[in-house]
């Protein structure tokens, strides 16, 4: 990955955007006129010609249906997440919620018209997510939620079906929005325990709750219009803003979609806080971090990887080495011809030696990718090279982030549009492909990777599946799609990239670490903005909302070490504990 990988949310009609900064060239270089290492290899056949020739890429996006339970086997809550029927923003938005929960224990996620009446006093928690689309609620359900003692997250729309006109405020202290009363699109900030949290221009509308007793209602967070660093007062709200989440009794109410327009300082960071008190209350606060050390491949430089070793054993700082086993490029990066390179890790001692003396002084390797990239398809750069690229998902460039989508060759300015999986998306082709980057890993004798990384945290179902056969453990966001729970047709354009601040067990099956704060870069490309040490601190100082927090990013070691060190600096400042990555 070779850069932050976040914008593939908004709500879910512009959820298919994502930003990629194409920084390979500064690891890899240029190729020049010379004949070069590795031109037409074996490996060329094996992960371009062999796979060009197995059929054009599709937009159907396809995977088996999940577990009905799943969750951390090792925790002691269990939880229902209940979704609006027909709704895929709503489903995707349950799977995300269920995704959190799972850190918890076991829990089951599931259209609201298969509420099992009566059920709901064997879960610790229940959350529902309603869109609005449907004004129809089971009534059995309805009366289980007026009448329970069980704690109840309510998400979005719906909640004013709760009991009848008047007494919803007299029993809770407060009023839904309800109809007849506007939505509120202009809330950009909300303030949660102090710290300032943004909203985005994608996020959904928030049904603002009205509050009527003060005294029965507490108030978990508040909107603000402005920006994350000048907040002001919204019009027609008072200076304390306007209630974004509330509690009172054994309900919770928060009222947006949170993981619309999810990024490293959105509002799904208190979100994802609230289900401590919903699910696991006693639990301790904890402040832990860790660092990747980025898109290392045969082409890295030795030295450079010694250097950003020695620095962070230095500090005693464990890290995490994303290994890329296979490089694969165009010949030319003009693409004159159709020549392409294949270099494997074999090819380059050198490079196996610098990672085994970053395994000697604390490295843990995770297996990113195997290519890093897909055949000869600019997915979406022009080389097809390995670093650049997606490898589990098609991906193109656009002029325009919405649809109607107008293509175009990558530029700086270029937005990177997913458009569907790639051609072999089968749960067997994937995993012979995951197995082949695995099995190289350990014949250069790097050993077991602790886990695996998605290139860019773009990946199908089936890819997931496929993962989950070699690897119980990822490391990374995930992309997960309305549609896989109900068996409605599933598309990039009902999914959602979810960063996690907190290790999860997710829908997938998969234990998932997080990575939550994203990555240093230098320059704007592909609209994403650049991010200095100082945002990723500060991001950092936003995720102490959490109460198990963790601050994870990762970092290119072509870049600059002092970088790095200001990182870690900035977050050990605050009180994180630097530890190895299966620790968070």
């Amino acid at each position: 990955m070779t850069s932050s990988r976040r914008g593939l949310n908004g709500l879910l009609a512009t959820v298919a955007v994502t930003s990629v900064v194409a920084s390979g060239a500064l690891l890899f270089g240029a190729v020049d006129d010379t004949l070069v290492p590795g031109e037409s290899s074996p490996l060329v056949n094996e992960f371009v010609r062999t796979v060009d020739a197995e059929g054009p890429d599709t937009n159907a996006v396809t995977g088996r249906p999940p577990a009905e339970v799943f969750g951390n086997p090792q925790g002691t809550a269990s939880s229902l997440m209940l979704f609006e029927d027909g709704s895929a923003d709503s489903e995707v938005e349950a799977i995300a919620a269920a995704n959190l929960a799972s850190h918890f224990g076991r829990v089951q996620v599931k259209p609201v018209s298969q509420y099992a009446p009566g059920s709901i006093g064997q879960y610790t928690g229940v959350v529902y997510v309603g869109e609005g689309l449907s004004n129809h609620l089971p009534p059995q359900f309805v009366n289980d939620i007026e009448t329970t003692d069980t704690k109840v997250m309510w998400v979005g729309a719906g909640v004013e079906s709760l009991y009848g006109d008047g007494i919803f405020a007299e029993s809770f202290g407060w009023e839904p929005a309800g109809e007849g009363k506007a939505p509120r699109d202009d809330v950009r900030v909300v303030t949660y325990k102090g710290k300032n949290l943004e909203r985005s221009s994608s996020a959904s509308s928030m049904r603002v709750p009205e509050i009527r007793d003060p005294q029965a209602v507490e108030v978990l967070g508040s909107g603000f219009c402005g920006s994350i660093t000048q907040p002001v007062v919204c019009p027609g709200s008072g200076p304390e803003g306007v209630p974004w989440a509330v509690r009172s009794r054994n309900l919770t109410y928060v009222s947006d979609f949170p993981f619309a327009g999810i990024g490293e300082n959105t509002q799904a960071i208190a979100f994802a806080d609230l289900f401590y008190d919903l699910l696991a209350p006693d639990t301790p606060a904890a402040h832990k971090a860790a660092v990747r050390l980025e898109d290392v491949g045969p082409m890295a430089d030795p030295q450079q990887l010694r250097k950003v070793a020695d620095l962070l054993h230095a500090r005693g700082i464990p890290f995490q080495i994303a290994v890329i086993p296979y490089y694969i490029s165009e010949r030319y990066s003009d693409r004159t011809d159709d020549r392409f390179v294949g270099i494997s890790l074999l090819d380059k001692p050198e490079v196996v030696s610098a990672i085994k003396y970053m395994q000697e002084r604390g490295g843990q390797v995770v297996q990113h990718g195997t290519t890093h990239q897909f055949a000869s398809r600019e997915n979406p750069y022009v080389n097809s090279r390995s670093g650049e690229d997606f490898e589990f998902v098609r991906a193109q460039c656009s002029s325009e982030p919405y649809k109607p989508y107008k293509f175009e060759k990558c530029e700086k300015d270029s937005w990177v549009v997913l458009t569907g999986p790639v051609g072999n998306d089968t749960v067997d082709e994937q995993e012979r492909r995951v197995r082949a980057g695995r099995d190289l890993l350990v014949k250069a004798g790097l050993g077991e990777p602790i886990g695996f990384e998605v290139p860019h945290y773009g990946a199908t179902p089936n890819a997931y599946e496929a993962i989950r056969r070699v690897y119980d453990t990822r490391y990374e966001a995930g992309t997960y799609y309305g549609g896989y729970v109900s068996g409605s047709p599933m598309s990039l354009d009902k999914s959602i990239v979810q960063i996690f601040p907190y290790t999860v067990f997710d829908i997938y099956g998969s234990r998932v670490l997080p990575e939550n704060l994203g990555n240093v870069s230098l320059e704007q490309i592909n609209n994403h903005p650049p991010r200095s040490p100082e945002e990723i601190v500060a991001s950092a100082d936003r995720n102490l909302v959490v109460r198990e927090s963790t601050a994870s990013f990762f970092f290119h070691p072509f870049l600059d070490p002092a970088l790095l060190e200001q990182t870690v600096d900035g977050i050990q400042g605050l009180g994180y504990e630097f530890v190895p990555a299966t620790q968070l």
